[in-house]
């Protein structure tokens, strides 16, 4: 008698959490408004390694440029050891020839439910021909209001 109530149990349970799914986990996106990207991008900033920079020197304040195309500089968020340096797809043509490494925010897809996002690192050298890119790409899902890494992978390229 105690496993048929036991299972009655879970299977009540088991119905709740169909039933409160739909709210828990939002529904489709039909548009990202201004705010949701903005906690993309914290989320993201907030919690990537900058430290393999090759503008990283372990001072105060850090430079770490990166390209305002598809993204506001109202939308970045500020970290302690790093000052974001906002560069122009116009910046970073003209820094080439030195060679210059920064992040960018590749366009926001939306898909259902989710919000996927590509964040490169890129360095870039004219005079040697030197390309590599680092790139990540995550998927982001709302779940009571705030914005989750649902899936994260990294891939490498270079020349």
């Amino acid at each position: 008698m105690h496993l048929t109530n036991m299972k009655q149990t879970l299977f009540g349970f088991g119905l709740v959490l169909i039933w409160f799914y739909p709210l828990i986990v939002e529904g489709q996106l039909r548009k990202l408004t201004e705010n949701d990207k903005a906690q993309i991008i914290q989320a993201i900033i907030k919690d990537y390694d900058f430290n393999n920079s090759t503008m990283w020197k372990n001072e105060k304040e850090n430079p770490v440029y990166l390209s305002v195309e598809n993204i506001t500089s109202k939308q970045i968020l500020q970290r302690k050891g790093i000052k974001f340096v906002i560069i122009t797809e116009k910046g970073t043509i003209e820094m080439q020839k030195e060679g210059i490494e920064y992040y960018k925010f590749e366009e926001f897809k939306v898909k259902k439910s989710l919000v996927q996002v590509f964040f490169s690192r890129r360095y870039i050298k004219e005079v040697n021909g030197e390309i590599y890119v680092r790139e990540t790409k995550y998927k982001f899902q709302k779940v009571l209001g705030k914005w989750q890494v649902k899936t994260r992978l990294d891939s490498v390229y270079a020349s």
